[in-house]
């Protein structure tokens, strides 16, 4: 389906208004963690649609977004388990065992490498 871009910037639409850019960056952000050109179309459509049907709602967390990120942060690293919640590191692959079978872990732009035990959590669009 490609990336909402074709509604953003054209062919398809061209959104022009900066509070709309804003907030459909903002919306896509929510979603992805990218802005809306770089968001999937299917996921934006849907949202757009699923904001609209009736008595529909859009309701933020209390504490505000950042609260949400706080509590799967402390989520995933509670415990013994060793897991952990790297920020701001750029990966440059997820890698996976030599038949593709399992993720193994990633290896990051510096080229540091981190195992996985069990999986890797990304919002890397797929």
């Amino acid at each position: 389906t490609g990336t909402f871009a074709a509604y953003m910037d054209g062919p398809i639409f061209t959104v022009s208004d900066p509070w709309l850019r804003s907030w459909l960056d903002a919306l896509a952000f929510s979603l992805s963690g990218l802005p809306a050109s770089r968001t999937s179309a299917a996921a934006m459509a849907y949202v757009l649609f699923d904001m609209h049907r009736p008595n529909a709602a859009l309701d933020y967390p209390r504490g505000g977004l950042g609260s949400v990120i706080d509590a799967l942060v402390s989520g995933v690293e509670q415990g013994d388990n060793g897991s952990k919640v790297n920020l701001r590191s750029h990966v440059e692959s997820i890698d996976s065992s030599l038949d593709g079978s399992r993720i193994t872990g990633l290896t990051l732009r510096s080229g540091k490498k981190v195992k996985a035990r069990d999986g890797v959590i990304s919002n890397v669009p797929v």
